[in-house]
């Protein structure tokens, strides 16, 4: 039980049927995405990347909590390695201070560390399970950026990540 927090779950299918990017088949692949991910409450970011973390010499500290949710954790990896992969250099180092190189570097590390993945089989089929949910937060920031110039690299990266899905 998620008790007063948002369900990440309820809140992306709140947002798909919003959607005005989606086509129906992409929301069709959600919506289906989301029946078959293992139901667990765990706590979730809900803008989980390297913009929203501060460390210091012994700690690591999330900022900008604004999206917490509770659901499973492949929702906030999904951000994460959109943040990683799907972001041009000119957005990344204006707001995170590295390339696109550098992030996908980043993802390659954590998985490692997170998911054992320290082979280039095992990162494969690590970013094949994780890939699927770029679609979340191009959901969340569908909804935040409406009115917004960062607008255009959304739209652009919605369609680098169906191309990478087949959809």
């Amino acid at each position: 039980n998620s008790g007063s927090f948002q369900d990440a779950e309820e809140k992306y299918l709140r947002l798909l049927e919003e959607s005005k990017m989606f086509p129906e088949n992409v929301k069709a692949f959600v919506r289906n995405l989301v029946k078959n991910t293992p139901k667990v409450s765990r706590c979730l970011h809900g803008d989980l990347q390297t913009g929203n973390l501060i460390l210091d010499d012994k700690n690591a500290y999330f900022i900008d909590l604004g999206e917490f949710a509770c659901g499973n954790p492949l929702y906030d990896l999904g951000c994460y390695y959109y943040f990683c992969h799907y972001l041009p250099d000119d957005f990344l180092l204006a707001t995170h201070y590295v390339n696109a190189a550098m992030m996908r570097k980043c993802w390659d590390v954590f998985a490692k560390f997170y998911f054992g993945a320290d082979t280039p089989e095992k990162l494969a089929t690590v970013d094949a399970q994780v890939k699927p949910y770029v679609l979340f937060p191009i959901l969340d920031f569908e909804h935040l950026l409406a009115e917004s110039q960062n607008l255009k690299y959304l739209e652009m990266n919605f369609q680098v990540a169906k191309k990478d899905l087949g959809l």
